[in-house]
């Protein structure tokens, strides 16, 4: 029968530079190849479970986001030898953010209610910016939120309102604390 590739006087490993079983913080995790014995005339193919990283053929490569969690592995070829490494195995499990409601006086027009945004932050990893079409206000007649109302307030009294951020592939959705409105 016909093997394509010999059996290499070499073994390529994985190395990890970065936290291999995180939660998601917006910093990369960095894949290196490295064989022994030989030093150049190189070329690498990067796995993840399995199914080939198409155009991943350098010595390196980055991942941070939570789909990028799985195992790698990368082929090293040189001089018609090849040697695949064993797996690692890279876990980035999604962030909760912190997000965080400041009280605030609307004044009475006889219309709904409009919060303004700089009344909440959310707080996301370095680099992360929230969209603010991801944001919901739920609206209380109680300082413990657990009187919600139905619909968004129009008569003059006093309010509490929750601002809730929705998941995303890389964060969970977190509620706010309670604030007066």
């Amino acid at each position: 029968p016909y093997f394509c590739c010999k059996k290499a006087p070499f073994t390529a490993t994985v190395s990890v530079s970065g936290n291999a079983n995180k939660i998601y913080d917006g910093q990369n995790v960095i894949l290196s190849a490295s064989v022994d014995g030989v030093s150049s005339g190189l070329s690498y193919q990067w796995y993840k479970d399995d199914a080939l990283l198409s155009g991943q053929t350098g010595q390196t490569i980055s991942v941070k986001n939570v789909a990028d969690s799985g195992t790698y592995k990368v082929t090293v070829s040189a001089a018609g030898a090849t040697s695949t490494s064993t797996g690692v195995d890279i876990t980035i499990t999604k962030a909760t953010p912190k997000v965080t409601a400041q009280a605030t006086t609307v004044p009475y027009t006889g219309s709904p209610v409009s919060i303004d945004l700089k009344n909440i932050t959310v707080e996301l990893a370095e680099g992360d910016t929230y969209d603010p079409n991801n944001l919901s206000i739920s609206y209380y007649l109680d300082s413990l939120g657990t009187l919600e109302l139905t619909k968004i307030p129009s008569a003059i009294n006093y309010y509490y309102f929750k601002a809730t951020y929705g998941e995303t592939d890389n964060y969970n959705s977190a509620k706010s604390n309670v604030a007066k409105l």
